[in-house]
Formats: structure tokens, sequence, C-alpha cells
């Protein structure tokens, strides 16, 4: 673990180099969807199939974001990938646990949107997500979730930098299916440390105080009404918030 924080730091500090910064191609060398996919797999396997877990959610909730504002081409895409970029990893790690009732959830919850009944649409990924929280709560019950959770909390937020730096183009607005992922993301990792905020209040105050303070610095790159045109904060400021919120992690351990 160690080991791996050393290197984050390195990468970090690189990041920050002013040569680094006036170079756009170097930056879209770090910041891809090929990196997300490196993250997952150099995961320890309990984290990865949490983290997967968790990105499903963070994909399945903003497509009833995006349905509710009209944006009904944008909800079709999340909903559509847990199933085509998550799921196929995912799904012997569910069967084996016995959740077989995931993939016919996502589905439904896909044809729904493609047929615009979106109250149909509605329920299903609502299905979904129960689906995929009772999956959460088996693997809690596999191994402490205490014990994951900081690493899980961690990927959740080097990915959302991903999908953030993707979402903007020389600092403007491209593409909001990944400005949402990321925004979500973050949601899904501030959900995670609420829920147990007492034990982490409890093992370390301060680092937990410290933890939220940059996630929260972090989180208003995703204001909350409409996508802004410009991005908020730079990929590199975002980077050094993941890198003091992954400080604070390693002392809730």
């Amino acid at each position: 673990m160690k080991k791996k924080l050393f290197s984050l730091m390195f990468a970090l500090c690189v990041l920050s180099s002013p040569v680094v910064l006036a170079d756009e191609s170097k930056l879209d060398s770090i910041f891809n969807e090929e990196a997300i996919v490196n993250q997952l797999n150099e995961l320890d396997p309990a984290v990865g199939y949490l983290v997967r877990l968790h990105m499903m959610k963070a994909h399945l909730k903003p497509s009833l974001f995006t349905l509710q504002s009209g944006e009904h081409a944008e909800a079709l895409q999340h909903v559509a990938h847990p199933r085509t970029e998550i799921l196929d990893v995912l799904a012997p790690a569910l069967i084996e646990r016995g959740i077989q009732d995931l993939m016919p959830a996502l589905q439904r919850a896909e044809d729904a949107y493609k047929t615009n009944n979106h109250e149909d649409a509605k329920v299903a990924v609502q299905a979904a997500i129960d689906t995929i929280t009772r999956a959460e709560q088996l693997a809690g019950s596999e191994k402490s979730s205490i014990e994951l959770v900081p690493d899980v909390i961690a990927a959740l937020l080097r990915m959302a930098v991903v999908e953030y730096y993707e979402a903007f183009e020389y600092q403007t607005l491209k593409n909001t299916v990944e400005y949402h992922d990321g925004a979500f993301f973050v949601q899904e990792a501030k959900e995670l440390l609420e829920k147990l905020a007492p034990v982490y209040k409890a093992k370390n105050a301060v680092a937990y105080e410290k933890m939220m303070t940059s996630l929260e610095a972090l989180y208003k790159a995703w204001p909350q009404q409409t996508p802004p045109q410009n991005a908020i904060l730079p990929v590199t400021k975002m980077q050094s918030l993941v890198s003091i919120a992954e400080l604070q992690l390693n002392r809730l351990r």
C-alpha cells in the first residue's frame, strides 16, 4: 500500500509541473478510458468487485437524473453502460454469490428507455439498484467493509477525475455523459464515507474531517444543476485533492 501511495505522490508531482500543464497531449495519455480499465485491473479483487458495483450505480442514477431533465438520449447511454461496460467482468462473482437477477433488471430498464416507457424505466432502474445494493451487503459480510471502503472510495475519486477530464476539451464542455458519470462517482464515494462516519470519526476524527473537506472541494467541480460550459477546476488541482483524500483515507483504516 505504501509503495502505491508513494507512486501516486510521484505521479502528482509530475502532473503539477508547468511542462505537463502546457502539454494537453500528455494529459490525454494519462486521463482516458484505458486509464480507468487499468486502475480497475490493478485493484485487489475484493476492492475491484465493490468498485464495479458502485460504478454501476453511478451509471444508473444519472440515467434517472437525465431522464427527468429531458435528456433522453443521454439517459439511454447511462442505463446501457452497466450492462455493456461492467457486467461481463462481474458476472462470475455475482453468479457465485447467487445473484442472477441483475442482468434481467438492467435489460428491462434499457428496453423501457428505448420505448420511452419512463415509468417502467424508473421501476426497472430501482430494481437494478436494489440488486446491486444486495450484492454490496453480501460482499460486506465476506470481508470487513471498514477495511475495504477506503480503497473503494479512493478508486472512485480517481476515476471521477478521469471522467471530468474527458468531459472537457481545452476546458470547454464536450461530453455531458462523462461529466455526469464523474459527478455520480464522487457522490457514491461521499455516500460510502458518510455511511461509516461514526466508525471513522471514532478512529480518527481529524483525518475524517480533512477527508470530507477535500471531498467537498473536489465536488465543487460538478454544480448540481446545469453543467458548466467551462471546466471549474484544472485536473491537476483535482488530483491534488484526491491525493489529500487518499492520505486521510490511509489514516482511517
